[in-house]
């Protein structure tokens, strides 16, 4: 692996100073380690796109771009990046996306693409529980009061029953998180157990040993057809590699997925629709992510063929 050189992003000369240096430093890498006629595998960020656009002029190379999300379509972006973006990725003669409606999209202008939903490695722990008869829910990700991800999944556990006990990891801001655990502590008051706790940032070895405890991993994004169609959160795949079923909103994006045969949806962006849909999990059937994760693997590697 290799990185590159910057400078601390302080202020608007030393930003500038980095963004020239990250430039000169990708086109020279590109002209000198791409061969003429080679194939270049980039992850589509939009900071890539001009060095790349120059490399290209100066060498003619086949470009493979890896679309895990597409930023216009998510964030607020001006025209002209808009335009900049959508030209970049149209650029492009082959390709990986991140879903299969951005694949549709792709393969309807004749260019070849592959689906990789995200990291295809089994990380479950087997043989470790939390040794009781409770049902374990999850949501990992960052907690932030602009996004409420996590502060949804708190107020769900209002409307759980007590054979369920929702547990919150992931960072955030130091009032945040004091946000956070002053809700859970009302809900475990009102509720006269422990229904929902907080068990702080955990990553590595921790974080795999964690949720391999678990039962079911919970994704509460807002979802709109801009979000789903353009992207496929690697938290979905994070639970699925460890062997949890998945929740999430009800999208035809993440429903005719193929690692989504065993998943669990929810209508509306609502604690209720979210506690409703967790009601409905078959409680008693014992269940493998791994030969799905095993297979999509496999046709990845396969199909890898038709784009290199």
């Amino acid at each position: 692996m290799k990185y590159s050189l910057c400078f601390k992003r302080e202020n608007k000369i030393l930003a500038g100073l980095s963004t020239i240096l990250r430039f000169v430093q990708i086109v020279v890498y590109i002209l000198l380690n791409i061969p003429v006629g080679g194939t270049l595998l980039v992850y589509h960020s939009n900071s890539f796109i001009k060095p790349i656009r120059f490399a290209r002029r100066i060498k003619r190379i086949k470009l493979v771009i890896d679309v895990k999300e597409e930023y216009s379509e998510l964030f607020k972006s001006s025209p002209r990046e808009t335009m900049m973006e959508k030209a970049f990725l149209e650029s492009g003669d082959a390709y990986i996306a991140v879903n299969d409606v951005l694949a549709h999209q792709i393969h309807a202008q004749g260019k070849p693409v592959v689906v990789a939903y995200g990291d295809y490695r089994m990380n479950c722990i087997p043989g470790i529980s939390w040794n009781d008869d409770y049902i374990h829910i999850v949501y990992a990700g960052t907690i932030e009061e602009n996004k409420l991800g996590a502060f949804t999944a708190v107020e769900t556990a209002r409307l759980l029953s007590k054979e369920y006990v929702l547990h919150i990891i992931g960072f955030g801001n130091e009032d945040t998180i004091v946000k956070l655990k002053t809700i859970i502590d009302e809900i475990n008051n009102e509720k006269g157990y422990i229904a929902v706790r907080y068990d702080g940032f955990l990553s590595g070895k921790a974080l795999d040993e964690y949720l391999s405890r678990c039962d079911i991993g919970l994704s509460t994004y807002i979802l709109t057809d801009s979000f789903a169609n353009n992207s496929f959160p690697s938290k979905l795949m994070s639970y699925v590699t460890h062997n949890l079923k998945v929740e999430t909103g009800d999208a035809k994006v993440f429903r005719e997925a193929k690692v989504s045969s065993n998943w669990l949806f929810y209508k509306e962006y609502t604690p209720a629709s979210i506690a409703e849909a967790i009601n409905k999990c078959d409680k008693g059937t014992q269940h493998s992510n791994e030969w799905i994760v095993n297979e999509l693997n496999q046709n990845f590697i396969q199909s890898l063929s038709n784009i290199f």
